[in-house]
Formats: C-alpha cells, structure tokens, sequence
C-alpha cells in the first residue's frame, strides 16, 4: 500500500464523521413558552429537545402529545427508538430550529479540516515518493 493511501482513506473517514456530527451541530434549541403538553400543541414538533425536571437532556424527533405524555422517537441511524416521558417529568420543552450562524461555522471549519487533509495527504505522497 501506498503511503499515502492509508492517510488518504483515514481523512476520508475524518470528513464522514464531521459531516454526521455536523448535523447536529447546526441547530440551536429555542424553549417554547408554556407548560410541556401545551408547548407542543396539537400536531408534532420535527425536531425538539426535553429538559427533565432531575436537568437531564433528551432530544427527541416527532414529538407530539398522547394523553398525559409526550412521546417521540430518540437516537439516530438503526438505534432509533420510542421514547414516552410523563409531562409532570418535563421542566421544558425547547424546539430545534436550523442555525445559520452555526452552519456557516461548521462550514468553514470542515473547509479548513479538508484543507489541512489535503495538505497532509500530498506532503506525505510527495515525501514517501522515491524519484523526489
């Protein structure tokens, strides 16, 4: 093998994981005035972050409101499970919204990343090659 070519597929799997934890990163959590049953209202909330009375986070996608509880989806990729939780636990609900601001960060910083990549790729092809 090449070199290179190890470094070249570990920078590959680098900008992977950035870009799925990038996705993340570009929304900010915005509370929703109310009590937890009413804040979500009669439809569902896309995306949406709980903050439990014991101050434990659990973002949660689909929220909605059956009964007394507030039920949803958690996890992501094939982990994706149902998750119930009793209004009573709820101290508040935040709502995800996308985040201009952090996107453009996350942006940059990606570029950069490739960048530094880029360089560390080629640095390392042109030193390992024998007729530099």
């Amino acid at each position: 093998m090449r070199p290179g070519a190890r470094l070249a597929r570990g920078a590959r799997a680098a900008a992977r994981a950035l870009l799925v934890a990038g996705t993340a990163a570009c929304t900010a959590y915005r509370p929703v005035g109310g009590a937890p049953g009413a804040a979500v209202g009669p439809g569902r909330m896309e995306q949406a972050r709980l903050v439990l009375w014991s101050g434990r986070r659990v973002e949660v996608r689909d929220l909605s409101v059956r009964g007394d509880s507030l039920v949803g989806f958690r996890g992501r990729g094939y982990d994706i499970v149902h998750a119930a939780f009793h209004v009573r636990d709820v101290a508040r609900v935040e709502r995800g919204e996308p985040s201009p601001g952090r996107t453009a960060a996350f942006a940059a910083a990606l570029a950069a990343g490739a960048a530094v990549a880029y360089v560390v790729v080629e640095g390392s092809r042109v030193l390992g090659d024998p007729d530099y």
